[in-house]
């Protein structure tokens, strides 16, 4: 992992916008130009499922919409498309003008060290998600509060 940071730095660009990649943790973009990033495990011989992952893409905008109407219709897509048994939180604002974030979280009953979350980020213009261990949920905000 950090053979990745030595060659790279701490940032990926894609379609203008960096986006921050935390120390641990490495990045690629993908075949739509969202970037990928991945905390793998310290070592091989741990679990394959103690990961966490993180997606950062272009949101698809709708014309006929203001920019409320289309976050209460990404919120209303959360809230339908959250997994069984998820506990659901959001949406949760910071920031503001530009640099305004709206997000959602669940977490697991079943699964209590995992969770996922969304956001909306620079006023819908991306789109940023995370599944992983709920330990790095800090770290993905982080790095959502972090696009440029």
């Amino acid at each position: 992992m950090l053979g990745w940071h030595a060659i790279h730095g701490n940032t990926i660009e894609s379609r203008g916008e960096k986006v921050p990649v935390p120390i641990g943790w490495i990045a690629s973009q993908s075949v739509d130009m969202s970037v990928q990033l991945m905390r793998l495990p310290p070592t091989v011989f741990q679990v394959h499922d103690d990961y966490s992952s993180i997606s950062v893409g272009r949101s698809i905008p709708r014309r006929d919409e203001t920019m409320e109407q289309s976050y209460e219709s990404w919120e209303k897509t959360y809230w339908s498309f959250a997994l069984d048994q998820a506990i659901v939180s959001g949406p949760d604002r910071t920031g503001s003008g530009a640099r305004e974030i709206i997000c959602m979280q669940s977490s697991y009953l079943r699964e209590p060290e995992r969770a996922s979350a969304s956001c909306l980020l620079l006023q819908g213009k991306l789109h940023a998600e995370f599944w992983g261990k709920r330990a790095d949920l800090d770290t993905f905000f982080a790095i959502a509060e972090g696009v440029e």
